[in-house]
């Protein structure tokens, strides 16, 4: 589930307008429907799917049955606890429902799921997921648009960067509001204000419990002849209510704050069709890093084995980043895309205080008839952890992920009314320290049943 100006071109978003705001906040237009070899998509994704257009309802129901050799994503230097089993079957059955009102110009929505994990094996997993969400769709004068929208979901995620799958559930709050004023020609505007908090339930999780503010404004410019160009800025402030500093506080006397992180980012971006079978969006940026407080009191132990706190600096970082997408269809059958990215982040799901992450996507879809679409695709993702620390799960900081995944999935849906799915994939993650080194094969089917209009 998910809801807001993303997918608000669907809804009455300029198809121009949901493009530019995607180059201002420095985001590649996605390459095809990208494969995750098996992971559930991050957590904090949010404005994924969207709500139902125009009066009506819709309710859907899937079954999703996923056989991996490492479920547990644990690494290969680590022990298997009693109880557990690396390979596994993990079945997902869920239902969603929708809900749509427009109000004159404008669009309410309101849409939520629930299902549940059970794995085969590993019973403890077992785990319930839902959400529920809503909000609206704006829409002012020609060329005004955008979301004001809300939403809860609570899950277990299985993720690649991960040491080792836990019984943990992550729960999720995501509030957004933005717009954007793209006139078909000339200049334009937006922004977005965004609030996300991530708790875990799990006491050995709780040190990535995330509080997180992010602010985007952006100028807009298109022209037919050029295409379309954005300058604008993005300043994301986080918060780890769990993660605890020593800092000298009034008076000289040691106390103790909650670790922060601010990053500032600077993009211009471009986007343009190129004749009818090739399009392009990018953008280039330059990201500062700054840890929140810079100067803290560091534990040391002294050679007589007495520990002490001793004032040290915290490491900013500096640095480019990038986005670019491309897409080629030659033919109503056949699509390719590539995407490759160099961007910053918080890092929500290992022991560090944020990542530097390089990753490159390329799919090639090809539709043997109307109801059959079928697809291969590989990815490479490197992340370098800055400001790594030892965790209950982790007995050392990473240093550095390479993940690499490849796959063949194919889809069929004769009708609106139902699809079935399958995929199968394999992946590889080469890490530093290589204890966390892992690989596992996965394949999934599932079978996806819609009721509803709009």
């Amino acid at each position: 589930m998910g809801f807001g100006l993303f997918n608000a071109d669907k809804r009455g978003l300029s198809a121009r307008a949901a493009t530019m705001l995607l180059a201002a906040l420095g985001m590649a237009v996605p390459a095809g429907a990208q494969s995750t070899a098996g992971d559930d998509r991050p957590a904090t994704t949010s404005n994924s799917v969207g709500g139902v257009q125009g009066r009506g309802f819709r309710i859907t129901a899937s079954l999703k049955t996923l056989y991996d050799g490492n479920i547990l994503r644990l690494g290969n230097g680590l022990p298997l606890r009693p109880g557990y089993s690396r390979s596994d079957f993990r079945i997902t059955p869920s239902v969603g429902a929708g809900y749509g009102l427009p109000v004159g110009r404008q669009q309410l929505f309101i849409d939520g799921d629930f299902g549940k994990d059970f794995y085969a094996r590993n019973g403890r997993l077992n785990r319930t997921r839902y959400g529920i969400g809503g909000g609206v769709l704006w829409k002012l004068a020609r060329s005004c648009s955008g979301s004001i929208s809300g939403e809860y979901k609570q899950r277990q995620s299985l993720l690649s960067d991960s040491s080792v799958q836990i019984d943990n559930t992550q729960r999720l709050q995501d509030y957004y509001a933005g717009g954007d004023c793209a006139p078909p020609v000339g200049i334009g505007f937006g922004g977005s204000v965004r609030r996300g908090i991530t708790d875990n339930v799990n006491p050995s999780r709780q040190v990535q419990d995330t509080r997180e503010w992010n602010y985007d404004a952006h100028l807009n410019f298109g022209a037919p002849a050029l295409g379309n160009f954005s300058l604008g800025g993005v300043f994301s402030h986080y918060d780890y209510p769990r993660r605890s500093l020593f800092v000298i506080g009034s008076g000289g006397l040691p106390t103790q704050v909650s670790d922060q992180l601010d990053i500032y980012q600077a993009r211009l971006g471009y986007s343009r069709p190129i004749g009818t079978r090739f399009s392009v969006n990018g953008s280039a940026s330059y990201v500062k890093v700054k840890p929140s407080p810079r100067d803290v009191l560091n534990l040391v132990q002294l050679p007589s084995g007495l520990v002490v706190l001793s004032p040290g600096a915290r490491d900013t970082y500096s640095g480019p980043g990038f986005t670019l997408a491309l897409s080629y269809r030659p033919s109503v059958r056949l699509n390719a895309t590539l995407a490759a990215s160099r961007n910053v982040s918080s890092s929500s799901n290992v022991g560090a205080r944020f990542n530097i992450r390089d990753n490159v996507d390329g799919e090639i879809t090809y539709k043997i008839g109307p109801a059959i679409t079928t697809a291969l695709g590989a990815s490479f993702d490197r992340r370098q952890y800055k400001g790594g620390f030892a965790t209950i799960e982790e007995p050392l900081p990473r240093v550095e992920d390479k993940i690499t995944r490849a796959y063949a999935r194919a889809s069929y849906s004769p009708r609106d009314l139902y699809a079935v799915d399958f995929e199968v994939a394999h992946q590889w993650r080469a890490s530093n320290p290589s204890i966390y080194n892992f690989d596992s094969t996965s394949a999934f089917v599932t079978l996806r049943v819609k009721f509803g209009r709009g």
